[in-house]
Order: structure tokens, then C-alpha cells, then sequence
């Protein structure tokens, strides 16, 4: 009897996938990063086309036309936001910080494999694991950026006249230490699998 059960099972997983889990992420598929980052307006995507048909080839590619990191070295994928302000003056000449203009924008650049029709399936599959790693760590940076926005406008429109802009920089400053933190923490997305292949 447990023979024939075992063997049942074996032959139910067989005819469904969902024996086997969840598919694999396919990062690297068209929209994959478009759809991932839509949660975060103002958001641009960048790619640039990584040759090779091999692994190595692939990585010297990488290395080759990475994104420079804030510590100099070149990396596969890079996150950066900025946030910029303006006001107007008043009739007498000090400004008008409840009124002014606020802006934050979000840019990720990620690789994009050029030529993956010459490429072996298994390696296309790691590349497209790897890509899903990678935009997730990504989005670890797009997401704290965006979800502290308002306190950079916020430290502006709470100053005086003669400290605002410091004031902004100030909380910049403070949000980007988050930003290399985790990067050292992730070892820039490698405990989260975004390791080539």
C-alpha cells in the first residue's frame, strides 16, 4: 500500500511543476526591472549591453563596463537617487520655503546580457537568476531612498531662510550612509545571490 501511494505522488509531482516550487525569477526577461521598480515614480532604468558567450567573458564584460561605485570600484548594477529644490522669494526678499518646488528622482543602471540567442541555456538561466538577484538588492536602494523622500523636504521647509539648503544636505548625507551600509552588509548583492554565474 505505501508502495503504490509513494508512487502515486511520484507520478502527480511528475505531471505538476508545483511539486518542484516556484519557476525561477527570469531578471534578465523584457520588463522584468520596469515592472519591479514601477512601486517607485520617478524612476529611470538605464541598461548597458554586456558581451560574452562564456562566463568569463561575460564577467571581464561586466568588469570592463560596470557602473563606478562611491569606493571607486566598478560594479555591475549602481542606484542613485537625488532630490532637488527650489523656492521663490517673498515681495521683501526672504523666501518662501512653504511653497517650494520638490523633486526627488531615482536611476538604475543595470547590465543587459547583448547577445543571449548564442548563449547556452544553462548559462542563460544563470544570467537570468543573476539578473534577479541584482535588481533586488537595487531595489534595497531605490526602496530606502524613496521612503525617506519627504524628510529631506521636510528638514528644508522646517529651516530658516540662511541654513535651508544645509539642512537638505545634511539629511542627503545621512540617507546615503544607509546606501553604503548595505552595500557592505549585502557585499553589493552577493548574500542575496547576485553572483555571476
Amino acid at each position: 500500500m505505501k508502495t503504490a501511494s509513494i508512487a502515486r505522488l511520484v507520478a502527480i509531482c511528475a505531471a505538476l511543476s508545483s511539486c518542484q516550487g516556484p519557476p525561477p525569477r527570469d531578471g534578465s526577461a523584457p520588463g522584468y526591472a520596469e515592472a519591479a521598480f514601477a512601486a517607485y515614480p520617478g524612476t529611470t532604468i538605464r541598461y548597458y549591453d554586456v558581451d560574452g558567450t562564456d562566463p568569463k567573458a561575460i564577467r571581464d564584460s561586466l568588469k570592463a563596463l560596470g557602473q563606478p561605485g562611491r569606493d571607486g570600484k566598478t560594479y555591475a548594477a549602481s542606484t542613485y537617487w537625488r532630490a532637488q529644490w527650489h523656492w521663490s522669494a517673498n515681495a521683501d526678499g526672504s523666501c518662501d520655503l512653504a511653497h517650494m518646488t520638490y523633486e526627488f528622482h531615482i536611476t538604475v543602471t543595470l547590465p543587459r546580457l547583448h547577445d543571449r540567442a548564442r548563449i547556452e541555456p544553462a548559462l542563460r538561466q544563470s544570467w537570468a537568476r543573476y539578473m534577479a538577484a541584482l535588481i533586488d538588492h537595487e531595489l534595497g536602494h531605490a526602496r530606502h531612498g524613496y521612503d525617506h523622500r519627504d524628510d529631506i523636504a521636510d528638514a528644508v521647509r522646517s529651516s530658516r531662510c540662511e541654513n535651508a539648503n544645509a539642512a537638505g544636505e545634511a539629511v542627503i548625507q545621512e540617507l546615503s550612509r544607509y546606501d553604503v551600509e548595505y552595500d557592505a552588509e549585502t557585499h553589493h548583492g552577493a548574500t542575496q545571490g547576485a553572483v555571476f554565474p
